[in-house]
């Protein structure tokens, strides 16, 4: 079974904002795995942040929901 391609979808700091936006896409039916690393540039390396990240065939989706959930 071939591995699928999964991309990241969101990154921040606050972990209660990345864990609420993982809800919402889990809601929808959107598989996310969540990781905890090193920002990437432009921010100081020991500065650790939440990635989401989503299976490539459900990005577009998974941004929609990002999306109207940053706009509320």
């Amino acid at each position: 079974d071939e591995e699928r391609k999964k991309v990241f979808v969101y990154e921040g700091k606050d972990e209660n904002d990345v864990e609420n936006i993982r809800i919402k896409l889990e809601n929808a039916g959107i598989k996310t795995d969540l990781e905890d690393s090193p920002m990437v540039f432009p921010y100081p390396e020991d500065q650790n942040s939440f990635k989401l990240k989503v299976d490539l065939t459900e990005e577009k989706k998974a941004f929609e929901i990002i999306d109207n959930y940053l706009q509320q």
